[in-house]
């Protein structure tokens, strides 16, 4: 049994049913006296959030990227409401909430600890930048004309260079997104590994690379680019990046902790979202 004294939810205010969904389950936890309080999706707040037994967010999956991002270092579980389109993360549909929170404290639902990146970027032998990614990074061009030249290390052995639109280095978590998208695999979210990905890539032999998680993929901005190039993480942090650049791509110490539905899998989640047939007849 979980013992639950204090919850946060974490509420996108986007999406249209977040605000009455939030005052039922404030009210229900009023009502079984556990302690709560509400932080927005939408406010740069900077509440003190280590204190909390437990975080349920309102939205979709971007909104619990976002939580988890500011909630990693505590390693706080995490429960997420779908109100989304998607819902990989969000596995729990909005009319599931109370059972779903009432068999989390009772025991009954499990928690998946999912692999973190540790991401870096090194300029002229200094540290400049340091941020962790619960999907992915990416490595691109702001400009979708010109094509750009990266040069791609696994634990400092180079692999070779990348004549294209960019690369993606994503988590299992991260495989049902972007990576997916480019053509990358479909990996069970609980494994230990990195997914490599290039993205357009301007050669047939340039494909998917799935690694332990124990790796480090390092990727250097070659000289003489025609466009500027920019690394952006789950889409919601973005820093530009110059001529000679490493990009440094490893397994946080730390893991994202998502609460399970009991009620679908995985691959169901596949195979109704994403049309996946897994039969002969596909």
């Amino acid at each position: 049994m979980a013992t639950i004294k204090n919850v946060l939810l974490y509420v996108n205010r986007i999406k249209c049913e977040a605000t009455s969904l939030e005052s039922d389950i404030t009210t229900y936890l009023n009502g079984i006296g556990i302690e709560n309080s509400v932080i927005y999706a939408d406010k740069q707040e900077h509440s003190e959030i280590k204190n909390f037994d437990l975080v349920i967010t309102l939205g979709g999956d971007g909104t619990v990227l976002q939580a988890l991002r500011r909630i990693h270092a505590y390693q706080i579980p995490i429960l997420g409401i779908n109100l989304g389109t998607v819902g990989f993360i969000t596995e729990i549909a909005k009319g599931e909430w109370r059972e779903a929170l009432d068999k989390y404290i009772d025991g009954t639902l499990r928690v998946s600890n999912r692999t973190l990146l540790d991401i870096k970027v090194v300029r002229k032998n200094r540290e400049i930048f340091n941020t962790i990614g619960v999907n992915d990074g990416i490595v691109t061009s702001n400009n979708i004309k010109a094509i750009i030249e990266l040069k791609v290390y696994f634990s400092d052995i180079e692999i070779g260079e990348i004549h294209g639109d960019g690369v993606i280095i994503s988590t299992p978590t991260g495989s049902t997104a972007y990576s997916l998208a480019a053509g990358g695999p479909i990996i069970n979210p609980e494994m230990n590994a990195l997914i490599f990905t290039p993205i357009c890539p301007y050669s047939l032999s340039n494909r998917p690379i799935v690694t332990g998680g124990n790796e480090i993929i390092k990727v250097k901005i070659n000289k003489n680019q025609r466009a500027n190039i920019l690394l952006t993480i789950d889409g919601q942090e973005s820093i530009d990046l110059e001529e000679e650049d490493l990009v440094y791509f490893r397994e946080h110490g730390r893991y994202a902790r998502v609460i399970m539905s009991d009620k679908r899998s995985f691959f169901d989640v596949v195979r109704t979202k994403l049309k996946w047939s897994g039969g002969p007849r596909a």
